[in-house]
């Protein structure tokens, strides 16, 4: 069997047509969601990027209404009224119909993710889901070995998870994943001793009992001391 059939019997197992009424304009049409389930992992990064085998279900996070351009993903809420008709204004009103509902690549999945994190910032959505989206962007260009889109990207998803951190006092933020997230994220862009503050900050918290990422922020930080040795 050829790698493209091989691949094409792989989306047909992964992907499957979802129904949705657009949070916009109330348009119904059909998107590409992922069994999770029939994902076969290949390697798992440490800012938690998952390689799968055939297929990169971060291509199908976002929904894109063909008809009016507004791009979401199930985390958003209905846009207010006001926001509505800014979104009208910046998307609706500049798009030109274009069916996102199939197998998408690497460009489509590219203007998904930022026409999401527009729309996102219009109608003032969480930082976390903001972060959320720009990591994944940060992701699709490492796909791609594009280290300098990858690192303008990591640096803006990590000033979102900043914000999320200093701002976002909800149950809903897990702070052991986002303590480490912030010093895996400053270490990837080159903040060593940021990494290691936040890094530091997760393993002393005392009311974090989540041992995973406790453990996890301690191999980070010891492989920091190592390479700081060896560069003296």
């Amino acid at each position: 069997m050829n790698l493209k059939v091989m691949r094409g019997e792989i989306m047909s197992d992964v992907l499957y047509d979802k129904k949705l009424t657009c949070l916009l304009c109330k348009y119904k049409f059909k998107t590409k969601k992922v069994r999770h389930s029939r994902l076969r992992l290949i390697k798992e990064h440490s800012d938690f990027y998952r390689e799968y085998e055939g297929i990169n279900p971060n291509y199908y996070l976002v929904n894109v209404c063909p008809k009016c351009g507004y791009a979401y993903t199930d985390q958003f809420t209905s846009p207010k009224p006001s926001h509505k008709e800014e979104i009208e204004k910046k998307v609706s009103n500049n798009w030109v119909s274009r069916d996102f509902g199939i197998v998408r690549d690497f460009n489509m999945a590219l203007d998904s993710l930022k026409l999401a994190v527009f729309c996102g910032q219009i109608q003032g959505e969480k930082y976390n889901i903001l972060a959320t989206l720009l990591l994944h962007t940060a992701w699709i260009y490492r796909e791609q070995n594009d280290e300098q889109n990858e690192m303008r990207f990591l640096k803006l998803a990590r000033e979102q998870f900043l914000k999320v951190y200093q701002e976002d006092t909800s149950k809903e933020v897990n702070l052991a994943k986002l303590l480490f997230l912030l010093g895996e994220l400053s270490k990837r862009i080159g903040g060593s001793d940021e990494a290691v503050t936040w890094f530091s900050k997760l393993v002393s918290d005392r009311n974090i009992q989540d041992e995973k990422m406790i453990t996890r922020a301690r191999d980070q930080w010891m492989l920091i001391k190592k390479e700081n040795d060896r560069t003296g």
